[in-house]
């Protein structure tokens, strides 16, 4: 077994153990969930260590075979970039794991769901080969409908449905053209249609204006921390699979795509910043910037050059960290003042000085504020576009100003000021205060010295580029 199954089988086993300890036994629950959790991340950044640069390329390959009658087998590997989603997928899950939720009486199912996401999100972002990628695809679609579901808010059904019905459709759609690509049943002058299939089919993972229809009601619904999983894991393996999976399967029908794909992305992410505009709700603003977040790594990405593609790997970490940390706090707000609307919560940081610092790092990420992650990857998004579309690239540029309008909105409403409540909020708990340290501390150190990220992303970019080229 190699350390990519490893790191699965760390939180699948701990999902396993979690689902047969008797009832009552919260204490243990708790420490068994922490603990597998922990062991995912740590391999994590085991592997990280291991990863050979100078070598670059595809690592840590290993391959079971499953079905040998119709050779179906289960294959893993993992390029830098993949490493560094890797180990943000494992981070966050240790910090949903660990945040102080009260999940009521069924606490054996909770972290079974929580410690199944992570495990599946971990599959799919070292997947290797059309089946086990489908595969993972469909088995992380899952987690998160029953989390939305059972420990959601007063419409939690709906928005579980929504999700999930949405999700399950597109999700059919890629396993199709997926098996299809790899058996060669589908001809040449097809790539272009199946290339624009699968984007279509990711990106309403991601998710990015118009394929968005489920994100409101999941993100207002849902508790902020477990949306943070759709908001951070979710994203950020979905542009991933852009990179990794399609762009290399359909390089002939998605490169003729690119201009289109770079202006219906500048579009998508206006439409999304205008959306944040409109909303009250912290939960609904993390979501339209999410979306807003992953149509700029879209625009990025198709720009399918050098800076172009490493603007849109850093981005497709930043901008999801930053969402998912923005959820952590709605969710903090909300389990103080029983609303997450940040227009009723004034002067935060005079009382809760650490909650306000973490929102306001999370805010400039996303906002593209200088020293921080966001700053970086909008820098070389820019150089990367205007190489393509000097439109496209003023299109995201006006995009960012509206982001920064919302942030600043949120600025001025909720951190700073008198603050305008009676009574005052218990303090953070540890695990808060944890939970609140690690994002920050990445989102600026990538800001002040992203050099290290970037010998990683590199050798994605690498692998994309080789592909671009047997054209």
């Amino acid at each position: 077994m190699g350390i990519l199954s490893v790191i699965i089988a760390a939180s699948a086993a701990g999902a396993a153990v979690v689902a047969v300890i008797p009832p009552g036994r919260e204490r243990i629950m708790r420490i068994t969930a922490f603990s597998a959790s922990g062991l995912g991340l740590a391999f994590s950044c085991v592997a990280l260590f291991l990863y050979a640069l100078p070598s670059g390329g595809l690592q840590f390959s290993e391959q079971y075979r499953w079905i040998e009658e119709i050779g179906v087998t289960v294959s893993f590997s993992s390029d830098g970039l993949g490493l560094l989603v890797l180990a943000f997928v494992n981070l966050l899950g240790l910090l949903v794991v660990a945040f102080p939720f009260d999940c009521g009486a069924r606490k054996n199912e909770y972290y079974f769901w929580l410690l199944g996401s992570q495990a599946a999100f971990s599959g799919l972002a070292s997947s290797e080969g059309a089946f086990t990628f489908a595969g993972f695809w469909m088995l992380s679609l899952v987690p998160p409908y029953f989390l939305a579901g059972i420990w959601g808010g007063r419409d939690r059904e709906r928005a579980a449905f929504k999700y999930f019905t949405h999700q399950f459709c597109w999700a059919i759609a890629l396993v199709a053209v997926v098996l299809a690509l790899q058996s060669g049943h589908i001809p040449a002058r097809f790539d272009l249609w199946a290339s624009a299939l699968l984007a279509a089919a990711v990106l309403a993972r991601a998710p990015v204006v118009p394929l968005h229809l489920w994100a409101r009601d999941y993100f207002t619904q849902t508790p902020g921390h477990i949306a943070a999983l759709a908001a951070g894991s979710g994203s950020a393996c979905a542009l991933y699979a852009v990179m990794r999976f399609i762009i290399p399967a359909t390089a002939a029908g998605f490169t003729p795509l690119s201009p289109y794909v770079i202006a219906g992305g500048a579009l998508s992410m206006m439409a999304a910043a205008l959306l944040a505009l409109a909303q009250k709700n912290l939960k609904a603003v993390a979501g339209c910037l999410a979306m807003a977040g992953s149509a700029a790594s879209l625009c990025s990405i198709a720009a399918l050059n050098g800076a172009g593609l490493t603007g849109g790997a850093l981005a497709l970490l930043v901008f999801p960290a930053a969402a998912a940390l923005l959820l952590l706090t709605a969710e903090m707000l909300s389990m103080r003042f029983a609303t997450a609307v940040f227009d009723d919560i004034h002067g935060l940081c005079e009382i809760m000085p650490g909650f306000g610092i973490a929102t306001g790092f999370a805010l400039a990420a996303l906002a593209a504020v200088p020293l921080s992650g966001g700053f970086i990857a909008v820098f070389l998004m820019l150089v990367g576009i205007l190489k393509v579309s000097v439109w496209c690239a003023v299109s995201v540029m006006l995009a960012f100003l509206c982001v920064a309008g919302v942030v600043v909105r949120i600025i001025g409403s909720m951190i700073w000021g008198k603050y305008n409540k009676e009574a005052v909020p218990p303090p953070l708990a540890w695990t808060e205060r944890i939970a609140l340290v690690p994002l920050p501390a990445a989102l600026v150190f990538l800001g002040i010295y992203p050099a290290p990220a970037l010998d990683y992303i590199s050798t994605a970019v690498a692998l994309v580029q080789r592909a671009l080229k047997t054209l």
